[in-house]
């Protein structure tokens, strides 16, 4: 089951770019899992994002110039509870120096959906 996203409205759809999920079991051996496709200002934005039952699908549509590298990024995140899901997902979609470390500018400038903040 979905327990937020990043739209709030717990249905996971393209407005979405991340959403948190938790089978309902609780325990260790069932973590709740955050997952991040993309964040706000990326140049390509999902075109469908579904979840039906445990599977998730996305679609992106991107036109790749010969020559030419396109590279998509995602995240995925597991927790033994909710609060700390969403502390890791609301870090992840910020983009933390944690979460690119060890790739060049080069490469953040092939992925597409993500905004990259300015990095010191």
């Amino acid at each position: 089951q979905v327990l937020a996203d990043s739209s709030g409205d717990a249905a996971v759809d393209n407005t979405d770019t991340w959403f948190i999920s938790d089978d309902g079991e609780g325990g260790a051996q069932r973590p709740v899992l955050g997952f991040l496709w993309a964040n706000p200002g990326g140049r390509l934005d999902a075109t469908s994002a579904t979840l039906v039952g445990t599977a998730f699908n996305f679609v992106f549509d991107a036109t790749v110039e010969p020559g030419e590298t396109v590279r998509l990024m995602f995240f995925m995140a597991q927790h033994a509870d909710q609060a700390s899901a969403q502390a890791n997902v609301n870090d992840i979609a910020n983009l933390p120096d944690s979460a690119v470390s060890g790739l060049d500018a080069a490469t953040m400038f092939e992925i597409v959906n993500w905004s990259f903040p300015p990095r010191m």
